[in-house]
């Protein structure tokens, strides 16, 4: 076995071979200080290759532990949709064919992408049923002529209604007059009966009075004198009673035939109203029926496809003399408009986390773009947006629909793309704004399968945005 000195004098490097230190990727041989002391664990020691592997990995440990905590994360709700015309008049248009014919005259140099102006004729219709025009022009005079006459019986029957109404209320006002002649006569033949029979009662009085005196202090012929009285006052006020009953009889014959009259009045002017009636519902009648020859004549005239507004033809399917139905597809027209805005479609699952007033990100289909998710300020090539509307219903999808329009607090060199380039239908894709949150509770959400937070989402949740309404021109 060799002793120590000679195991120190092995690992020693000999003079001879004594060269500049070298840098190696793994030291074979300690050095003399170490090798001396501590041969062992200097054989066994890591390569440096590890040792600068493990440092690095720690400090990126570091590195990440810091971002986590500190670093922002803007969280945000990705969704699709397409470029569209913010009012519904200037989003695309599909004309359709009138009247079963076929086309008699087009736009000259009409093609495929083709400029129309407003109010310019595109295309001129030539329908096949010219018999049945005039056939419906003959119905719609007749029927003018019908509706003259009805009209003059609901006017004569109008008169009637009033001319009834004023004979029957001075018809009523004379037999009413005559009923208060009658009642005046009835209580003048009352107050009669009522100031004979006080005279009656007076002769009584006298004739007891005059009785046991008769022949004493009073002469009999003043005791017969006032036997007569009696007897006449008596006739009297029988005459008198039974002119009351004749009065009575007279009033009440003439209310029975006020109400009579009353009665037959009535029955007259709701006979008459019955005629007006009748002939309103008979005018009705005339009137939609002339309505429905209007509406199928105008359909039949209606031959004169003028374009509403500026705009450029497209898929014009409709040639000179080619022979259409109604409702045949003929061409499409794209008006021309400034004022779009982007229709995105949004999971049911992120609607309740937007709102109107939120900033989005959109990045327009054939225009580059570098968008970083959790960082939007440093996006390349993406242009600014807010939400102006959210649909309050599904698509009957499950996915929700919102209007985003331009972020007029967006540099000028954000601003949308011109219409030149910018066209109805171009695809995006959206990246609504929703909130900032550190970058580790991100991964963990992530991990994890949640959705994204929002601080002022809910019903009561948060402050409202002022957002404008949208304009429509």
């Amino acid at each position: 076995m060799p002793s120590s000195t000679q195991v120190e004098t092995e690992l020693t490097p000999l003079p001879a071979l004594q060269s500049p230190p070298k840098r190696r990727m793994v030291r074979y041989r300690p050095t003399e200080a170490l090798g001396t002391r501590f041969p062992a664990m200097h054989l066994v020691r890591s390569s440096w290759f590890c040792r600068v592997i493990a440092r690095t990995t720690a400090f990126l440990m570091v590195v990440f532990l810091l971002a986590a905590i500190y670093v922002p994360w803007q969280q945000t709700s990705r969704c699709e949709g397409v470029v569209t015309a913010r009012n519904p008049n200037e989003r695309r248009q599909v004309f359709l064919s009138t009247a079963k014919g076929i086309i008699a005259e087009q736009k000259p140099g009409l093609q495929e992408g083709s400029h129309v102006a407003a109010g310019e004729t595109i295309m001129v219709l030539d329908t096949l049923a010219k018999d049945q025009i005039e056939l419906i022009q003959s119905q719609q005079k007749q029927l003018e002529d019908k509706k003259s006459f009805t009209r003059s019986q609901l006017e004569f029957a109008v008169t009637q209604v009033e001319n009834t109404e004023e004979s029957g209320r001075q018809l009523i006002r004379a037999t009413q007059a005559e009923i208060d002649a009658a009642h005046a006569k009835w209580e003048s033949a009352e107050a009669e009966v009522e100031a004979q029979l006080a005279r009656l009662a007076q002769a009584e009085f006298d004739v007891n009075a005059y009785e046991p005196l008769a022949g004493k202090t009073v002469s009999i012929q003043k005791y017969q004198q006032a036997i007569n009285d009696e007897i006449v006052e008596a006739k009297k006020l029988t005459r008198a009673e039974r002119a009351k009953d004749e009065a009575a009889n007279f009033l009440e014959a003439k209310r029975r035939d006020l109400d009579s009259k009353r009665q037959e009045i009535d029955k007259k002017v709701s006979e008459a109203r019955q005629k007006v009636d009748e002939y309103r519902n008979k005018l009705a009648d005339i009137e939609k029926e002339s309505q429905d020859i209007s509406v199928k004549l105008g359909e039949l005239e209606r031959l004169r496809i003028v374009s509403p507004t500026a705009g450029r033809v497209q898929s014009i399917l409709g040639q000179v003399g080619k022979a259409v139905d109604v409702k045949d597809m003929l061409f499409e027209l794209i008006p021309d408009t400034d004022d779009l805005w982007v229709e995105l479609s949004v999971r049911g699952m992120d609607q309740p986390l937007i709102q109107v007033g939120d900033k989005v990100r959109l990045q327009f289909e054939g225009w580059p773009a570098i968008q970083f998710v959790g960082w939007p300020s440093v996006a390349k090539g993406t242009f600014g947006g807010v939400v102006n509307a959210i649909n309050p219903a599904d698509d009957g999808t499950g996915n929700f629909k919102i209007f985003v329009g331009p972020d007029p607090d967006d540099p000028a060199k954000e601003k949308w793309p011109d219409r030149r380039y910018l066209r109805q239908g171009v695809r995006a894709n959206a990246w609504v704004i929703l909130d900032s949150v550190p970058l580790g509770f991100e991964i963990w959400r992530q991990l994890n399968g949640f959705p994204p937070t929002r601080a002022s989402a809910g019903p009561d949740g948060g402050k409202s945005k002022d957002v404008k309404a949208p304009k429509l021109k």
